[in-house]
Parts: C-alpha cells; sequence; structure tokens
C-alpha cells in the first residue's frame, strides 16, 4: 500500500488502511493505535513524538459530553463504536449503530448492533426529567390522572389516562411490546 500524507477530508477512509493503523478487540471494545511507519509522516521528529506518545497505547481514551469515545485519524473524526463495526465487519454500517445496554462507552460488537433511527429511538434510557419512573408515563394535572403515551417512529399516540399508576404502566408496556420495543428501553 502507498501512504501519502492525507489531507482534512471529511470522507472517511479506507478500512484495510485503518486496519493499519488501529486494532480493534471485539471481546473487549478496546481500541490500541499499531506502530505507523515513519513514511506517514512528514518529517523523523513528528514519527518518533508519535511513536513515544501513542504507539501500543489504547486509543479512543477519551469521551465526549454523552459518553461516546471519539478520535481524528488524519484529520477525519471518528465514533469508536462506527470503526468497531467497519473493522469487525469490515464495511461501513448504513444505519446507526445502538449500544444495546445503553453504555455509548462500550464498545463489544455484541453490544453494538445496526437499526434505523426509529429502532434505535426504541431503546433509549428513561429522561432524568422523568418523575413516574416509566417513560411514557406522566402526571396529568388538568385530570389528576396519569396519562400514557408512544410513539411509533410517527406520530404520538396517547394510550389513555388511569387513576393509579400501575394501571397506566401496563397499557405502555403492551404497547410498547406491539411495537417490539427494545426490553432495555425506559432503563434508569
Amino acid at each position: 500500500m502507498v501512504w501519502c500524507r492525507m489531507t482534512r477530508k471529511k470522507q472517511l477512509h479506507d478500512i484495510e488502511m485503518l486496519k493499519e493503523i488501529v486494532s480493534y478487540d471485539p471481546i473487549s471494545g478496546a481500541f490500541r493505535w499499531l506502530p505507523r511507519k515513519p513514511e506517514m509522516f512528514k518529517r523523523p521528529r513528528a514519527y518518533k513524538a508519535w511513536a513515544a506518545r501513542f504507539e501500543n497505547k489504547e486509543a479512543f481514551v477519551f469521551a465526549n459530553e454523552l459518553g461516546y469515545k471519539r478520535t481524528v485519524i488524519f484529520g477525519v473524526s471518528y465514533y469508536a463504536h462506527r470503526l468497531a463495526w467497519a473493522l469487525h465487519f469490515g464495511q461501513w454500517p448504513i444505519a446507526e449503530i445502538d449500544h444495546i445496554n445503553g453504555d455509548p462507552s462500550d464498545n463489544r460488537i455484541e453490544n453494538l448492533r445496526s437499526v434505523d433511527h426509529t429502532e434505535n429511538c426504541r431503546n433509549l434510557k428513561r429522561h432524568s426529567d422523568n418523575v413516574s419512573g416509566v417513560t411514557g408515563v406522566s402526571w396529568c394535572k388538568d385530570r389528576e390522572k396519569w396519562q400514557a403515551y408512544i410513539s411509533d417512529g410517527q406520530r404520538r399516540i396517547p394510550l389513555g389516562r388511569y387513576n393509579e399508576l400501575h394501571e397506566a404502566v401496563i397499557a405502555r408496556k403492551a404497547a410498547e411490546a406491539a411495537l417490539r420495543y427494545h426490553p432495555n428501553h425506559g432503563r434508569p
């Protein structure tokens, strides 16, 4: 393979080239920087500095404010979960990558699945401002009842108002099953 210094491009790099730069362990979800060739750098000094700082060390060490690990390779930014998918399966994911257990820093291949946006939204954690303890169930002050609702991916569907919280929860859980929501949906 002929190496050339990359200019800042927003397009994704060739997966085979990336396999020569970073390794991925699908069991642990960890990435490591592989040794690079001196010709990949403008100056020998840059090569030595990079090797001393990164070679054979863990990659994707830092996470953003949402917990997703990210890094830059030759001017292109990569999310760890998308790169894990590409390195493991040999192709870039077409859709979104869902972290099944809800932990955005857990990039084990068994925890990743390629899904469309609607399916990804069916595996969201419970919002921090939720007062009922169940996603899709809230207190209606005007009627002094618990109301349940769900989304089918297109619109919000009302599921009724109930005197008791557990009745609204039952309605919501039944709707989740009917619409094939992921069992982890609404976790804390």
